[in-house]
């Protein structure tokens, strides 16, 4: 949770409108948007991978789609199948039952509500100027075992997305995930976590629409 952490931290850290006579000023919205998400579909394909696992390489594809109540919150369910590869170097020699432990999840499904606090513009070396927005994930569903059965799952997403049409976006997201499984047959359920990083695309419809 320690890096989640620190990337939202760096999200929320926006400086302080000025203050006049004792009063703090109330900065207005974003001139010229380039996209409102409010009352819109977003269909979001994305390719994650694990980090912090020693014996496997997981790479995570997944498919999430979300309908935006306002510019603020969104509802939404997705999912990602784990594709695992042993790593050769740490488990040279393993046996095969090793390569696939009762304790791997092959699959998740979850629903999700988001939060966007943020949007704004990024000038990139005064050449360009980027539209981007942050946003928070929390979500729960299941984790369909690689040897059949399923735990509960519980994840947490920062991400943000950078605007490259008023209906598409790059987006960038940082998740960790929480699980209670066995690690060997017949031994007890513990608490497990994956935090993962994973680049997408956002499709937002219906149509082409601006904000103020």
């Amino acid at each position: 949770m320690v890096v989640p952490a620190l990337i939202l931290a760096c999200l929320l850290a926006t400086p302080a409108a000025p203050a006049r006579g004792g009063l703090t000023q109330r900065l207005g919205n974003v001139a010229n948007r380039v996209a409102s998400t409010a009352q819109r579909f977003e269909l979001a394909p994305s390719l994650g991978l694990s980090l912090r696992d020693p014996f496997f390489t997981t790479a995570l594809p997944g498919l999430a789609a979300r309908y935006h109540l306002s510019e603020a919150w969104s509802l939404g369910a997705g999912g990602e199948y784990d594709w695992a590869a042993a790593n050769a170097l740490e488990i040279s020699g393993a046996p095969a039952s090793l390569l696939q432990p009762p304790g791997r999840l092959a699959a998740a499904l979850r629903g999700e509500v988001s939060f966007k606090p943020l949007y704004g513009k990024w000038s990139l070396i005064s050449a360009a100027v980027a539209h981007v927005d942050a946003y928070l994930t929390v979500g729960g569903g299941v984790g369909l075992l690689q040897r059949g059965g399923f735990t509960y799952d519980l994840t947490v997403a920062i991400g943000q997305r950078f605007y490259l049409r008023p209906d598409l976006a790059l987006r960038l997201e940082a998740r960790e995930e929480f699980f209670a499984l066995a690690r060997g047959r017949g031994g007890p359920r513990r608490l497990q976590e994956v935090f993962s990083v994973a680049v997408g695309l956002s499709f937002l419809w219906p149509g082409t629409r601006s904000g103020p």
